[in-house]
Order: C-alpha cells, then structure tokens, then sequence
C-alpha cells in the first residue's frame, strides 16, 4: 500500500510540476495600431503559432516564464523579443524600411509596386539578350552557338516575354512557348531580391530603382559583371 500512495505522490508532483503556463496577448502594427495577422511566435527559438485576423495569440509555456523568451516576427517587421515573464497585454512592431536608390520606402510599398506585370525595357534587350548567351557560352557551349546564330529570336522571344509577380510570393513567367514559375521573397537584412527556381536555387537581384514605372535590378555576383535589367510595366 505504500508503494502505491508513494507511486501515486510522485506522478502528482510529476504532473504539477509540468503545469503549463497559459500566456495571451495582441500583436499590433506600431504607426496604424493595427492587428497584425500571421505573425510568428516563437519560444527560444522554436515557431509555437501565429497571431489570428484580430492580431490575438495563446502560448502554453511547460518551462518557467522567467526562463523563457518569446520572440515575434513578420516579413516587413522588425523582430521583437521579451521575456515572457515582462510580456505586455499588446506587442507593438515597428515596420521595416528599405532604402532603394534615394528613397526610402516600406516592405508594405514594395510589394505594392512589385506586385504587377513586367516586360523587359527595349533599351535593355541587347545587353540582357548578350548576358544570356554569355551565361550559355560557359555552361553550354554547343547551345551558345545555336542560340547565337539565332539571336533576333532570341531578343524578339525576351520582347515578349512577360514577369507577373504575385502577392503569394510566386513569379509567373509568361514566355513565346510555355512558361515557368518562380518564387521571390525580400531579405530584409541584405536589402535584396532573391529568386528561386523550382530545383531550389536561389539568384540574388539588388534592387536598385522601383517605382510604379520602372524596375531596376542588378544580378548579385560577387567578382562579376552586373548586368542591369531594366522592367517597365505592361500596359
């Protein structure tokens, strides 16, 4: 019998000790004091949940507060970590900026302005159509060569060539024949562009102009030539 209450007392000091700590909050945006959906919630480090439309999130904590860190973070943010033992009732983020040529602009007007259809500048087309037989001439020399005897297909093929990039963070390529899906998405610390092809390989573009009229990106090669490529919106 004494086994048994002995057995019994310690699954009970078991259980309470493993009492989780049951912590909520709200997630607003700094400037608007908007709800922010979708944020991140992380516990040392490791994603516990996101905020909800109304900015509202509940984390159950098994270690103790005091030994606890809660971080929350959102593309276009900057990121904040407190204590979770010094958590306030509402999280307040202040919303990343990015500084493109002279100006300087938010996350939230980047994607604005990315999120459309592009073609490339005519007065581009030239040196993006030699950039690609260059690229070819390095890895594929035989294509190179065909590709080069047909170079005004090429230039005309780039022409019509249209870049939709898409608020789910997807790149439509819309081509002569066919097309092709890429993925884009903002490095807020390096300030750059980075595209993804199907195969997981990732090309960094350094933003250098963005408006509502024009696109302005240069190819992040370390020790290499950068090319610009130039986009104007399709009408």
């Amino acid at each position: 019998m004494y086994a048994v209450v002995n057995s019994l007392l310690v699954g009970l000091l078991t259980t309470l000790c493993m009492t989780q700590t049951l912590l909520e909050g709200k997630v607003l945006d700094t400037a608007t004091q908007t709800p922010l959906e979708g944020v991140t919630v992380s516990v040392n480090g490791q994603p516990v949940g996101v905020t909800n439309r109304e900015g509202v999130f509940t984390v159950s904590l098994s270690s103790s507060p005091a030994q606890t860190q809660l971080t929350f973070s959102s593309i276009g943010y900057h990121t904040l970590s407190v204590p979770a033992n010094q958590l306030p009732d509402t999280i307040r983020l202040e919303m990343q900026t990015y500084l493109i040529g002279e100006q300087v602009i938010t996350y939230t007007d980047i994607r604005k302005l990315l999120v459309r259809k592009w073609k490339i500048d005519r007065a581009s087309l030239d040196a993006v159509t030699d950039n690609i037989l260059e690229r070819y001439r390095e890895k594929d020399p035989k294509k190179a060569k065909n590709l080069a005897k047909n170079r005004d297909m090429l230039r005309q093929a780039l022409a019509m060539a249209r870049y939709e990039f898409r608020t789910d963070g997807e790149i439509q390529i819309y081509l002569l024949v066919g097309g092709r899906k890429l993925r884009w998405a903002l490095d807020e610390e390096e300030r750059v562009l980075t595209i993804t092809d199907k195969t997981g390989k990732e090309s960094d573009k350094v933003i250098r102009e963005l408006t509502s009229e024009r696109l302005v990106m240069e190819n992040r090669q370390p020790g290499g030539e950068r090319i610009p490529l130039v986009f104007v919106p399709v009408r």
